[in-house]
């Protein structure tokens, strides 16, 4: 979930325009993405035997035809692994007077479409608008080191790959699920009448009265939503995309892809620290859009 950076001084043009935005539980949104764009990357790349050692001066190729469980073994960075690292950088980047304050300030505190807005927040002591993924995770590091948060678990591990494709969202399993910075950019230039929010578990739970109400937040006529519905789901089961749904009988043999925090691999040490850092976000969040998720 990206905003309006606005290469010009001018505000988008707002007018007729309607915004949904779906929110996850931003540590099941984590674990998942772990899975989605770190894992089946790594995993793909490893069975084929063509990636090698990247820290070792005499690359020898990692040995092809393995079990999954042996290359997440022997050479997957762990979700804890990954999730501890930038847990450290947000917390850093989002004190009060660090990175991602000032970052922000100076990139976009003169666009003729903000100014206010920073001016406002400033005048109220209120908390400032943050570009957190232009401004907590930084650039490459080296060759070997994509990104700063990382480089303490490659120094440690360097058998195990973090060079993989999109890093722009392996970067940011947990930033990308603290909605409320991105969508204050959004409601700061939309009217709120425009923008609707959905939480992921009402979607589920709810198809057909969520359908209902997204249909008339869009001003669609009345449509019956049941025959898709009760196709299955889809982009589960191992069918990616849209075009093949799983059956509602078949879905219960199928690895969950919504998670309380329970029942993702962590310490509870860890949970909790991400739990107690994530909350005041959230609140703030809700108080924002006026939707309560029940995360």
């Amino acid at each position: 979930m990206q905003f309006y950076t606005g290469t010009s001084s001018q505000q988008p043009n707002s007018n007729a325009l309607k915004i949904v935005a779906l929110v996850r539980n931003p540590l099941e949104r984590a674990w998942s993405s772990y899975k989605y764009n770190y894992l089946t990357p790594l995993l793909s790349t490893l069975r084929k035997g063509t990636i090698t050692h990247q820290h070792t001066t005499n690359a020898q190729a990692i040995p092809s035809g393995k079990s999954d469980e042996f290359y997440i073994e022997n050479y997957a960075f762990s979700f804890e692994d990954m999730i501890r690292a930038e847990v450290y950088t947000l917390k850093k980047c989002l004190k009060p007077n660090s990175d991602a304050e000032i970052k922000s300030n100076k990139m976009f505190r003169n666009k003729t479409w903000a100014k206010h807005e920073f001016e406002r927040r400033k005048s109220q002591g209120l908390p400032p608008l943050i570009a957190l993924d232009e401004t907590c995770y930084g650039d490459r590091i080296s060759k070997d080191v994509p990104r700063l948060q990382w480089t303490h678990m490659v120094k440690e591990s360097p058998e195990r790959i973090i060079n993989v494709p999109n890093l722009h969202l392996v970067q940011s399993f947990l930033g990308r699920g603290l909605y409320l910075f991105p969508l204050e950019w959004w409601y700061m230039i939309y009217h709120k009448e425009d923008i609707m929010i959905i939480c992921n578990e009402d979607l589920k739970e709810r198809p057909h009265d969520t359908m209902h109400q997204v249909t008339q937040f869009l001003g669609l006529p009345t449509f019956n939503f049941t025959p898709i519905v009760s196709e299955g789901m889809y982009n589960v089961g191992g069918h990616r995309g849209y075009d093949v749904a799983t059956p509602w009988n078949e879905t219960s043999s199928i690895p969950k892809d919504n998670y309380l925090p329970e029942d993702i691999p962590l310490s509870s040490k860890l949970r909790k620290k991400i739990l107690n850092f994530i909350q005041p976000y959230n609140r703030r969040l809700f108080n924002l859009t006026g939707q309560k998720c029940n995360w």
